[in-house]
């Protein structure tokens, strides 16, 4: 159901005169072209027991980014576990595991993960 018929409340994600309801801005960020992935390694975090990471690069652009970066910084209580960058060239319509980081959480409270890609001036 993208659209809905008429002004109601219910799971369509552009309202009735064709306005974008927050669900489409979701999905609209959510399925974007060029897209830093997270991939946890464990379903649960144990205070003082590394687990890992992976950070992947998506590219669904029929065009190569080439002299791209991908960005990260995990954190957790204001703490930085994790910070840097690496250099990638993203092929076209590809997806790539750019990097797997070890993280020992200093706590059980959630743990932030924060990915930027850049490429020539344009972040994602």
């Amino acid at each position: 159901m993208f659209t809905e018929t008429w002004p109601s409340i219910n799971w369509g994600i552009v309202d009735y005169q064709r306005h974008p309801k927050p669900g489409y801005l979701a999905l609209q960020r959510a399925y974007q072209p060029v897209l830093p992935s997270i991939e946890p390694k464990a379903e649960s975090w144990v205070q003082g027991e590394t687990g890992h990471i992976g950070l992947w690069a998506i590219n669904d652009h029929w065009r190569n980014y080439f002299h791209a970066s991908l960005h990260w910084k995990i954190v957790q209580d204001d703490k930085t576990l994790s910070e840097g960058e690496q250099a990638i060239n993203l092929m076209a319509d590809s997806g790539q595991k750019v990097i797997e980081l070890p993280i020992t959480p200093r706590s059980n409270r959630t743990i932030t993960v924060e990915s930027d890609i850049l490429s020539s001036g344009a972040k994602y």
